[in-house]
């Protein structure tokens, strides 16, 4: 591919996650700081941290929530935590660099249905989150020993370059976290911070079976890695560790990066299970019905829907009324 191409579709890239992270700043707050909301959702549609697989639905909502806070700040964020997930012990994290900013949260929450730990990173916001993004050089990636640290033993695959330093800027943080938990553990994150979720959960299932990762819930992710990335992560996620992969409808973010680096990533991959909303909100749970619609992307005209179906917003409405039907009926989150 030429200079010229790369740095187009790396333009293009910059472009439409900037466009996002302008519309999170101006809805985040609107749709979620509500100290008055009405209540009124299904008390068997809790957040539940020992749902079966067929039970992960609901809570593919709740990881929603949680997505959509780390673009609150941390007060209100504590707030709807306490209010949604029961109680909970809540640590922040924050690095800056000159080619990244890693912020989100680290969660223990305690509820009737079992304990569980929350990891949630924020998607692209600020302008270095954008360098991040189009850092798409490959790398290797390893798993870590039992001290958290990187073993050269573990390779798991070339991966995004700009993702894997962001998680590493603040891996020691969260490893102090969940070292020492027999909880089950949920990741997730939208944007660019569902790429690092699945970097993490990565990391944390080379470790044998020494976490308990029950679930990972991206929501308008990036491609994170190479073919062999892939095949490490179809190894080590499980039947009881799933990752599932939202994506709604023309989300622009979910097809990239589509830019070949020879010779370690002839093809970027995405891992996880595909659940895709189409524009009328019905869930396809396969990829046949994605692939019809995401072929001819780059072949529509330019469209606002381009950046529109890849805010969190919009994920979270179709999940609620996926999940809730009667949302509408009464104020939300």
């Amino acid at each position: 591919m030429t200079k010229f191409k790369l740095l187009l579709h790396c333009a293009a890239f910059n472009f439409l996650l900037s466009a996002c992270g302008s519309q999170h700043s101006n809805t985040s707050s609107s749709h979620l700081n509500s100290s008055q909301s009405k209540l009124c959702f299904r008390s068997e549609a809790d957040f539940n941290p020992n749902a079966s697989f067929t039970e992960m639905r609901d809570n593919a909502y709740w990881m929603a929530v949680a997505s959509k806070l780390t673009y609150l700040d941390d007060q209100s964020r504590d707030s709807i935590l306490e209010r949604k997930f029961g109680k909970s012990y809540i640590y922040s994290f924050e690095e800056k660099g000159l080619t990244f900013d890693t912020q989100g949260y680290a969660a223990r929450l305690e509820s009737e249905k079992g304990n569980s730990t929350l990891i949630v990173f924020r998607g692209s916001h600020e302008m270095t989150d954008y360098v991040t993004d189009i850092n798409l050089i490959p790398v290797p990636f390893y798993g870590i020993d039992e001290n958290g640290r990187q073993d050269p033993k573990k390779f798991l695959g070339y991966v995004h370059k700009g993702f894997l330093t962001s998680l590493d800027s603040v891996w020691n943080q969260l490893y102090k976290v969940v070292q020492n938990t027999q909880d089950p553990i949920f990741l997730t994150g939208h944007s660019m911070g569902g790429a690092i979720a699945t970097l993490a959960s990565a990391r944390l299932m080379s470790a044998k079976n020494r976490f308990n990762v029950r679930g990972v819930f991206t929501f308008g992710s990036p491609r994170v890695g190479g073919t062999d990335f892939f095949d490490t992560m179809a190894r080590l996620s499980t039947y009881e560790s799933r990752i599932f992969r939202f994506v709604n409808a023309d989300d622009a973010i979910s097809v990239m990066p589509s830019v070949p680096m020879l010779p370690y990533v002839p093809t970027w991959w995405h891992v996880g299970e595909l659940q895709w909303f189409d524009a009328t909100g019905r869930l396809y749970s396969n990829s046949a019905a994605y692939e019809r619609a995401t072929t001819t992307i780059w072949t529509k005209r330019i469209s606002t829907d381009w950046v529109y179906d890849h805010i969190m917003a919009g994920y979270l409405k179709k999940l609620e009324k996926l999940i809730y039907p009667k949302m509408a009926e009464c104020q939300g989150i």
